[in-house]
């Protein structure tokens, strides 16, 4: 529906807080066959990899995990699954060592809420990608106006000109459940 993403409240580490669904992938895997084999391995779905699209590619790194190499880690993809198979989502299962809840969360909630700004980034990625999926759709339809197409584009503009585009430091008190945000200094 584009209003809510399906997020897991995790148990452990390096992001024991509210998340996104999923996990690393292996050497060799594509980005959409690694967020097919998580979302097995996480929800008990199957889900064809081309039915995934890649959103980006983050670097974020962990200096200590549940899962080996517990020393260090890194996320540096994410996948949006198709509707349809999110749609499944709702009655599937989840992985209960790895998470206490799973639930969909409104776009805007997350956005203004206090979750890491490495989630915000990802879904402010994602409502990009479907901002100019929208306008390539409208701009290839003959029917459309140049106005709404122009319009659409400027909302593109705007969109992207809110994101935030430093390197950041962040870290997560878990007593607290509060994340503090400070510009990385290297």
């Amino acid at each position: 529906d584009k209003e809510s993403i399906l997020l897991g409240k995790r148990k452990v580490h390096p992001q024991p807080d509210w998340w996104l669904i999923g996990g690393r992938s292996r050497p060799g895997q594509s980005t959409s066959q690694a967020a097919s084999n998580n979302i097995r391995r996480e929800l008990k779905i199957e889900a064809r990899p081309a039915r995934f699209k890649v959103v980006g590619s983050y670097n974020l790194v962990w200096q200590f995990r549940q899962q080996e190499p517990k020393s260090n880690g890194q996320y540096r993809a994410c996948a949006d699954p198709p509707e349809e198979e999110l749609e499944l989502s709702k009655k599937a299962m989840f992985e209960k060592q790895e998470y206490s809840e799973v639930k969909w969360t409104k776009i805007k909630d997350i956005l203004g809420g206090n979750y890491s700004p490495a989630l915000k980034q990802f879904v402010h990625d994602l409502c990009s990608r479907w901002k100019f999926e929208d306008l390539s759709a409208k701009a290839k339809d003959p029917k459309c106006s140049d106005s709404e197409i122009a319009s659409l584009a400027r909302d593109l503009i705007r969109w992207h000109g809110e994101a935030e585009s430093s390197t950041t430091k962040i870290t997560f008190d878990e007593e607290k459940r509060d994340y503090t945000v400070s510009a990385d200094a290297s």
